[in-house]
C-alpha cells in the first residue's frame, strides 16, 4: 500500500514519517510539502519513503517565464545532492 503524505513538515518532518514505519511497515510513502534540497535526502534514506514531492525543481514563476536554465540547474542540484548521499 502506497500513499502521499502531504505537507509534511506541518506533520513533523522525517521524524515523524520514520515513526509510521513500526505500526504501518507495509505503508510506502511519498511525502511532499516543505522538502527542500537541505532535507530530501533525510526523507529518501527512511525505508518508508519511496518517492518525494518537490515543486520547487520547476516552481510557478519558472514555469511561467519559460526559465528551462533555472529549472535545469535546480534539477542539477538536486542530482548531485543525491548522487554525493551515501545512506539512499
Amino acid at each position: 500500500m502506497a500513499a502521499q503524505a502531504l505537507v509534511a513538515f506541518l506533520l513533523g518532518g522525517p521524524k515523524y514519517i520514520a515513526a509510521l514505519q513500526a505500526p504501518l511497515a507495509e505503508l510506502k510513502l511519498m511525502p511532499s510539502g516543505g522538502i527542500t534540497l537541505d532535507n530530501v535526502s533525510e526523507y529518501l534514506a527512511l525505508p518508508n519513503v519511496i518517492a518525494v514531492g518537490v515543486s520547487w525543481l520547476a516552481p510557478t514563476g519558472l514555469q511561467s517565464h519559460q526559465d528551462r536554465k533555472a529549472i535545469t540547474q535546480n534539477c542539477e542540484k538536486l542530482a548531485e545532492r543525491l548522487a554525493a548521499d551515501t545512506n539512499i
